[in-house]
């Protein structure tokens, strides 16, 4: 979806090459987590158990290395539209939380699941945002944006789930309370799979309108 939506929103800004696009995103995204998957089979733990733990700081090395990168390209631009970029970049981040949250509730979801797809729709790649920049040769102004994201998105994530953290949920009563006592497996299994659809929905709904 994203080449798609890009070319149709933002082609009269920047030219935009759909198959590019999406072979750009492959890249970036597609085939890491097909090797992070074939790892955590054939490696997961044992001999190479070091990794495991080496990994995750290897990546925010790489995403802090890519902020400052692109942050040192756009100086001159970032220190011109800085305070509005951060107000724009900071209103994107909190109505994602918001619509997401709100789209959730809209559908009735309990509160754990409604918390979850407000984050999921909050939270953006900015790497694959900054990854994609890189590609078009527009990191120095296109960057910008998601260079920011990132540090924004990581201080009021943190700070919401830190908040929600300390609140309690009250869980929802399941309903069809009266099939439950006399299929108890099946109902609940159907219930659940009925609340992870719901939710699946609603964070893409959510996600594709912002």
């Amino acid at each position: 979806m994203t080449p798609l939506l890009m070319r149709e929103l933002a082609q009269q800004y920047v030219p935009i090459d759909f198959w590019s696009m999406l072979w750009d995103i492959t890249k970036l995204v597609i085939l890491p987590v097909l090797t992070g998957l074939l790892f955590n089979h054939f490696l997961h733990g044992g001999k190479v158990g070091w990794l495991d733990r080496a990994m995750p700081l290897v990546s925010m090395a790489g995403i802090a290395i890519i902020i400052v990168v692109i942050t040192a390209a756009g100086r001159d631009d970032l220190l011109s539209i800085g305070p509005l970029l951060i107000l724009a970049v900071l209103l994107h981040n909190l109505s994602g939380y918001c619509f997401g949250y709100g789209a959730a509730k809209a559908l009735r979801l309990p509160e754990q699941d409604c918390r979850t797809v407000a984050l999921e729709v909050g939270l953006q790649n900015g790497g694959l945002a900054s990854g994609l920049a890189l590609t078009m040769g527009k990191l120095a102004t296109v960057g910008l944006a998601p260079a920011v994201f990132g540090p924004v998105m990581n201080i009021t994530g943190s700070s919401l789930a830190t908040w929600w953290g300390g609140s309690k949920v009250h869980p929802r009563p399941p309903p069809y309370r009266f099939s439950c006592r006399s299929y108890p497996l099946s109902c609940r299994n159907s219930i659940g799979s009925r609340r992870s659809s719901i939710s699946l929905i609603a964070c893409s709904l959510s996600a594709a309108c912002w």
